[in-house]
């Protein structure tokens, strides 16, 4: 297999529950509670406390998107997996987000992680901003009976458009660079309908 190391960082962005005044900004939606607020820890500096080994697959990237896999995944596994999450991408103007890397890290891994970087392990997904780094819950793409009972109880989101909305709000920071959970969610409604939305021009 091919590894090679990518470091992590204590300050980073992750979901947590709604707060009113964004559960009032839905309330147009049948699935207000489907939304995904995030908080970035701006108050906590950026170091580097651990190292996950990744596993690089043979699948090819594209549009500037590099895709990899937390291990102890095999290469097949990885490929399989993120071909998944290139479907759920493919959407999406991803054209114009430039370089940018997904990672994919098993549901049996993920709380541990992010319990050691105090986050929520109950939050499927994440971002580091100025890495141009996202991280995603195996969870999200393939089955995980167990694991998605504890999300589904958590978020309401069922596991068929849990992925599709983790992808959209995420790329709501990262088109934007902003950890604004407001405007990211503004941006990520409108990717879903099949608009493309300029950060500047969002309705408050």
């Amino acid at each position: 297999m091919n590894f090679f190391v990518l470091p992590t960082v204590a300050g980073l962005a992750l979901f947590a529950e709604p707060t009113r005044p964004v559960r009032r900004l839905l309330k147009k939606y049948a699935s207000a509670l489907f939304l995904f607020p995030a908080l970035l820890l701006g108050s906590v500096q950026a170091q580097s406390d651990y190292q996950l080994k990744i596993v690089k697959p043979t699948v090819v990237g594209f549009s500037g998107q590099r895709f990899l896999c937390a291990s102890p995944y095999s290469i097949a596994e990885c490929d399989k997996q993120v071909i998944i999450l290139q479907v759920a991408l493919r959407r999406y103007p991803i054209q114009g987000l430039g370089q940018w890397t997904w990672v994919l890290v098993r549901s049996e891994d993920w709380k541990p992680i992010l319990t050691r970087a105090h986050m929520d392990p109950n939050s499927p997904a994440f971002s580091i901003l100025e890495r141009r780094q996202t991280f995603l819950e195996e969870a999200l793409v393939v089955l995980k009976p167990g694991r998605q009972l504890e999300l589904l109880n958590k978020w309401y989101i069922p596991f068929e458009k849990f992925l599709d909305f983790a992808v959209s709000h995420e790329l709501g920071h990262a088109f934007c660079s902003k950890s604004d959970e407001i405007g990211a969610e503004r941006f990520a409604q409108r990717l879903r309908k099949g608009q493309r939305p300029e950060c500047g021009n969002l309705p408050n």
